[in-house]
């Protein structure tokens, strides 16, 4: 019979890793909160303002998705959130029933 002994690093490492995570789970959380808002503002724009808006925020809400995926299931609604806010943040005609989707998605995690 073998056995291995294997570390995660110490206290000290386990504990900073536990900080960035952490971290990244308040970053992600924040910025949806913030493409939450400019969402349903965009919902009172004209089409053109909207599109800007469009522009500007959906490479935003895609970044947040890639940074989500490496989370474990613990943060599912998160990373559902993160998948509903780039409709959120569009012109679409169902754009404000993806802001809420976020909304509940948020609520839950």
């Amino acid at each position: 019979r073998t056995s291995f002994k294997f570390a995660m690093g110490t206290p000290e490492q386990v504990e900073l890793a536990k900080l960035q995570h952490q971290n990244t789970v308040a970053d992600i959380t924040d910025t949806l909160e913030s493409l939450l808002d400019e969402g349903r503002a965009m919902d009172r724009q004209d089409y053109r303002s909207c599109g800007e808006s469009m522009r500007e925020f959906q490479p935003i809400a895609k970044a947040i998705r890639q940074k989500a995926e490496p989370l474990t299931n613990k943060y599912f609604m998160l990373k559902v959130a993160t998948i509903d806010v780039h409709e959120c943040v569009s012109c679409a005609g169902s754009a404000l029933d993806a802001c809420t989707r976020v909304e509940e998605a948020l609520a839950e995690q």
